[in-house]
């Protein structure tokens, strides 16, 4: 309705002063006339929907970007959960071997080693901030008594390009292993 008001109104002062405008002219004749104006009103509506068509264009563009950038940021998401989960299972670590009466175990996860004297928890060391993570080994202790007399177990867990757990009962190595993680393909590379 806007549009035939405008035409109306265009077609009004256009045909209004017209005569004034063109006279002597090839355009001095009324059919004339009436065909300018209908091809000045074709180039009017082309201009328009030229215009509609390359703003309906970027917002499909832009919903288009947008539902990739949420696709992406999902994906992206999803894959460091994934990555996060991976890592996590990869350094989680257990070692068990028996001294004398007891059973010892040594857990390694990621953001928390443990030492298990008889399936008991003795001593346990949390990750709780992002430094924590550049100490590369951390220690844990523990006291048994073997023969009556009481023995300090200290075990050292850790490494920077390898994961290493040694095991000392008084000052002395009773278990020592080394595993060597290959970085570029994600696999354990030896056990020492």
């Amino acid at each position: 309705m806007i549009k035939f008001l405008m035409y109306v109104v265009i077609f009004f002062v256009i045909g209004y002063n017209y005569a004034i405008i063109t006279k002597g002219t090839v355009f001095d004749h009324f059919f004339i006339m009436l065909l300018s104006l209908f091809v000045f009103i074709f180039l009017v509506e082309w201009l328009f929907s030229m215009i509609r068509k390359r703003k309906v264009r970027k917002s499909k563009v832009r919903n288009q970007n947008t539902q990739i950038e949420e696709n992406a940021e999902n994906t992206e998401e999803q894959s460091l959960e994934d990555l996060m989960q991976e890592l996590k299972t990869e350094f989680n670590k257990t070692w068990e071997f028996p001294y004398k009466d007891y059973q010892i175990k040594v857990v390694n996860q990621y953001n928390e080693e443990q030492l298990y004297i008889n399936d008991t928890l003795v001593d346990s060391r949390n990750r709780t901030s992002w430094y924590s993570f550049l100490i590369p080994f951390q220690s844990l202790k523990a006291l048994i008594e073997v023969d009556h007399q009481p023995m300090d177990i200290k075990v050292k867990l850790g490494g920077l390009v390898s994961l290493q757990c040694k095991v000392y009962i008084n000052k002395k190595l009773v278990f020592k292993e080394k595993i060597k993680y290959d970085w570029l393909s994600g696999t354990i590379k030896e056990k020492d």
